[in-house]
């Protein structure tokens, strides 16, 4: 006859009923969704998506993607981690009334936004805010109407240490800024941060600053970026400007339209070096204000502006 031993039964009893009663953990998906109908007590699945981007980065993965099922508005967010948020096939949206829109704020982390629409109407501070982070990717967004406080489409502000990396494409900043701000693209590094910047295909209107690179509050470290195939039109200020009073500006400007601002092209001080090539200049109050450098490649169009025409001196051709 079998003898059954109970102790030993009830002991593997109480082990299993143990684990029934301990639940998993929810573990974060690579990828996420959102939508306007969604809920952010969901798991931000496809068939369970979120409302908010602010709801479902917490349930994305490092290095995930939030992908957007409709085109409603779905909230400022804050990103410390590596990610993407992506509206393509919806361009769904961000309104941010009297705040930023999406702030960058994680050391090294890699973030893309794409497929955006990024509205302040009116009284929105920072459109987009990168305050740390090692790459930005800013890819068909649309970023407008932040007129409010601090009021800047892009604040880009590598702290010290940094030399962040912006790339920006296919994409608008328009109506924005106020009198006390810089408007439109502002790169600002801090201490010893540093800043490389590509922009392709990029509008810029009707900001008071169209694009600022500064290394006012920068204690070392370049800045080098590049602009190509670009506009910068009907900004009350100037349409790109290098200020540079100590710590070396390089900027590159390739096919570049830059008309209808306050000043076209301003290099301020000599650590500001700007060279531009098949550029046009024209229609600004000032077309060109330099105490810094300005060369060319002698394939501009430089006319119709109210002032400021100088012959600017060539860069030698490799």
């Amino acid at each position: 006859m079998t003898k059954i031993v109970w102790p030993a039964i009830l002991g593997v009893a109480l082990i299993v009923s143990l684990f029934l009663l301990v639940e998993p953990a929810e573990a974060q998906a690579t990828r996420t969704w959102v939508s306007g109908v969604g809920d952010d007590v969901n798991n931000c699945s496809r068939t369970a998506p979120c409302k908010t981007f602010a709801g479902a980065i917490s349930k994305t993965a490092e290095g995930g993607i939030i992908n957007c099922l409709d085109s409603s508005g779905f909230g400022p967010v804050t990103i410390t981690k590596s990610i993407t948020i992506d509206c393509g096939g919806t361009f769904g949206g961000i309104v941010a009334a009297t705040t930023n829109g999406v702030n960058v704020n994680g050391a090294g982390v890699i973030v893309t936004l794409r497929n955006l629409s990024i509205d302040g109407v009116g009284t929105g501070l920072i459109g987009v805010n990168f305050i740390n982070g090692s790459v930005l990717h800013i890819e068909n967004c649309k970023i407008w109407g932040f007129r409010g406080g601090s009021a800047v489409g892009i604040n880009f502000a590598p702290p010290a240490g940094v030399t962040g990396e912006l790339y920006m494409s296919d994409s608008a900043i328009t109506d924005s800024g106020n009198v006390a701000t810089n408007g439109g693209l502002l790169i600002r590094p801090v201490g010893t941060g540093g800043a490389k910047v590509m922009l392709e295909r990029v509008q810029v209107k009707n900001n008071t600053s169209g694009i600022r690179v500064d290394s006012t509050a920068q204690t070392a470290t370049r800045i080098t970026m590049s602009v190509s195939e670009s506009v910068s039109a009907g900004n009350t200020n100037e349409g790109i400007a290098a200020i540079a009073p100590t710590i070396a500006i390089n900027l590159m400007l390739d096919r570049v339209r830059i008309a209808h601002n306050g000043t076209g092209l301003l290099s301020s001080a000599a650590p500001g070096r700007i060279r531009v090539g098949g550029s046009t200049i024209t229609g600004n109050q000032t077309g060109i204000s330099t105490t810094g450098s300005i060369r060319s490649y002698k394939t501009n169009q430089i006319n119709g502006n109210a002032a400021g025409e100088p012959i600017l001196p060539a860069v030698a051709l490799h």
